[in-house]
């Protein structure tokens, strides 16, 4: 499996030159890799049990993607995205079992692999506005802006519960439809489940509505997601993610309550993540602050036997050293997260830090000059 992604890469990356040179055919593919490298040391706080070296944690999100968008004609467009490298490479492309042989990870539900998406989309549009019809891999129609972001773009002392927890990339199909003057767009979506293991063969299946707004001033994402966990059992995630621009500043704001009861629909799992950034052209500077709550110490996803609060604080920098692109990315940041560290320091108290830089390379526009 492993040499067939690798012999697809090269494929995609060899085939750029000569489709750059068909600058008047108008669909020319958008073809980017881009490459992730993070450190993540820890700063212990009051008495510290000790501290294990452990690579996945240190290296974060060093990672390595290739993104790829076109259209063929004025009906149809693709998009794949690939996941090549992480601090744990061999799990993107095999599975390893306590009981059994190790399997290609590839239709697999529950975990990401080396495929994030890759999809096919019907496109048609008139005075009526614009209406999508999307078949392949996807990401789930969350009401939240985390989840919209790039997987790339997220430090993972920063992430949430949610973004760490449940695999948004699933097989499926899509319908949308956007209003005429391109603000507002509907999606209905279905698709597997990431409680299932087997992506179809475990015949659990995810249900989203998804509205979607953009305006000068705000982007709304909100969504209602059912996502079966068993036969006739279901858990119901209710998002909403909000960002408005207020000149060089942007606040981010996202709720989400996940409920698997009517009972006690708002007494099981939640979570609320804040944000307020400063863009100041060549760096920008934010506040993050999350809250991840699991009243009762219900614990359907996350063992929360000791507590059933968690909160994260922290201060993000980034700066672009090219002049007028964002391509080349230098990043610092400084957290406290207590999710974080009970799942990687036994509770212990200590700062997270990351330091990194991401690099986006457009092969196309380098092939066009």
């Amino acid at each position: 499996m492993k040499k067939v992604t690798v012999s697809a890469l090269m494929l995609s990356l060899c085939c750029v030159p000569a489709l750059c040179q068909e600058e008047t055919s108008g669909n020319v593919p958008e073809v980017s890799v881009v490459a992730r490298l993070d450190t993540n040391p820890v700063v212990p706080l009051g008495d510290y049990g000790g501290y294990e070296f452990d690579a996945a944690e240190f290296f974060g999100n060093s990672s390595l993607y290739t993104l790829i968008d076109g259209n063929i004609g004025d009906h149809f467009a693709y998009s794949v995205a690939n996941h090549w490298l992480s601090t744990d490479p061999r799990f993107l492309y095999v599975r390893d079992f306590d009981e059994g042989p190790s399997k290609a990870n590839f239709f697999f539900s529950d975990d990401v692999n080396w495929l994030d998406w890759a999809n096919v989309s019907f496109l048609a549009d008139g005075d009526w506005g614009g209406f999508e019809f999307r078949v392949g891999k996807d990401v789930t129609a969350i009401g939240s802006m985390e989840i919209d972001d790039y997987d790339f773009d997220c430090h993972y002392p920063f992430t949430s519960y949610f973004w760490n927890s449940y695999n948004v990339y699933q097989w499926g199909a899509t319908a949308a439809y956007t209003l005429p003057d391109g603000t507002n767009t509907l999606a209905f979506q279905f698709q597997t489940s990431p409680f299932g293991d087997r992506s179809f063969a475990s015949k659990l299946f995810n249900y989203s509505l998804q509205w979607r707004a953009e305006y000068d001033w705000a982007t709304f994402i909100y969504a209602t997601n059912f996502l079966q966990y068993d036969v006739n059992s279901y858990m119901n995630v209710i998002g909403l993610g909000n960002e408005f621009y207020m000149g060089d500043f942007t606040l981010r704001l996202d709720w989400m309550n996940r409920a698997t009861t009517v009972s006690d629909f708002f007494g099981q799992e939640g979570q609320v993540n804040g944000a307020l950034t400063y863009d100041g052209g060549s760096f920008d500077i934010g506040l993050k602050g999350a809250c991840y709550y699991f009243p009762g110490g219900y614990d359907f996803m996350y063992d929360c036997e000791t507590e059933n609060c968690f909160w994260m604080a922290g201060l993000l920098a980034n700066w672009y050293p090219i002049e007028d692109s964002r391509d080349l990315r230098v990043h610092a940041l400084v957290g406290y997260n207590t999710m974080y560290n009970n799942d990687y320091h036994d509770g212990d108290s200590c700062l997270n830090i990351s330091l990194g830089v991401t690099y986006n390379l457009n092969l196309t526009s380098l092939f066009k000059r």
